[in-house]
């Protein structure tokens, strides 16, 4: 069963294998980092979006 959104007719649908591998990446990063950068996988219509899929994209942020 995917947690399903609708608004003004518009409807966005993400599937439990996105949304644990969402849930799971922000659990497991390092505390000194505030934000993860990842990537959502799946399709989008006129008036819906279905994300299938996610993951994380390994990055580093440097300050000049």
């Amino acid at each position: 069963m995917a947690l399903s959104l609708s608004s003004n007719n518009f409807e966005v649908n993400i599937h439990p294998v996105a949304l644990f591998n969402i849930v799971h990446a922000y659990e497991r990063r390092s505390e000194k980092f505030d934000t993860i950068l990842g990537t959502l996988l799946g399709t989008r219509t006129a008036d819906s979006i279905e994300v299938v899929d996610s993951f994380v994209v390994p990055h580093s942020a440097h300050s000049d």
